[in-house]
């Protein structure tokens, strides 16, 4: 069924645009995709112990504090490190001959790209839950109510916290073999699909996704490049007057990207 709903589409896509190019020029955004084997882009330098509330209806996430989280391993990474499996870019400005086919445009262009990273350093950090803890308690000590900042009575609330990091002394995006860190570059890429090529389209890259260190830094120094988080679900148990913080529960992780992208 789902060979037969992507054939339809890139079918469509013949019908309405030919072969060949067509003359707009989509916009891609691959600011906080998700990149398997590195993590979450990080467009914002977030630090470790990044902490974030999370409405999971409306993808809302809103900063609230850099918590000092205890280091648990350090891992210098020798050799270059490339990911070509990217989620969560997000494509705008599609023309209107192709209006209905994101999904397709979506998957052709994070088929042609690739994130490559050089001098990487992953720090995995330990101790959330109790520097959490430590976080509500500090705020009853400034006379604040925990309660009306992370929801815990309210199942739509998410704690979301930067627990692994990957400093890199550089990382680039690569698109269709050519360089697109920086916004504005325009590529030209191939929409294929189980029958082969059907047509191409102009990308333009939406915002910078250039990373890494200036001067002498070290890789140890250099800033983070990718994150990996932990989401955590604020409540509290029957019979107990403590703020809990439970794994687990359901929560739409896919659209992490999108939230962290509002932010700004």
């Amino acid at each position: 069924m789902k060979y037969r709903t992507l054939l339809i589409s890139f079918l469509t896509i013949i019908g309405l645009s030919g072969c060949g190019t067509d003359s707009s020029t989509v916009k891609a955004n691959f600011q906080y995709s998700e990149v398997a084997g590195l993590g979450t882009h990080n467009a914002a330098n977030y630090e470790p112990g990044s902490l974030f509330i999370w409405n999971i209806e409306t993808n809302e996430l809103d900063f609230l504090e850099t918590l000092t989280l205890t280091p648990q391993k350090t891992v210098v990474i020798s050799d270059d490190q490339i990911s070509k499996s990217i989620a969560g870019l997000k494509v705008e400005r599609v023309p209107e001959s192709l209006l209905g086919n994101e999904e397709v445009i979506n998957a052709s262009i994070a088929a042609q790209s690739e994130f490559i990273v050089t001098g990487a350093v992953r720090e995995d950090y330990a101790g959330t839950i109790t520097k959490i803890s430590e976080y509500v308690r500090t705020l009853k000590g400034d006379q604040q109510n925990p309660d009306l900042l992370l929801h815990p009575r309210d199942d739509k609330y998410r704690l979301v916290i930067i627990r692994s990091v990957l400093r890199a002394q550089a990382s680039s995006l690569s698109i269709g073999g050519a360089d697109a860190s920086e916004p504005g570059k325009v590529i030209d890429v191939n929409l294929n699909s189980p029958i082969g090529e059907i047509a191409s389209v102009k990308v333009q890259v939406g915002s910078s996704t250039s990373c890494g260190s200036a001067g002498d830094d070290t890789a140890e120094t250099s800033p983070v490049c990718f994150f990996k988080t932990l989401v955590l679900d604020p409540h509290y148990e029957a019979g107990t007057a403590t703020m809990q913080f439970k794994l687990g529960s359901k929560s739409p992780t896919e659209n992490l990207p999108g939230a962290f992208r509002n932010l700004h």
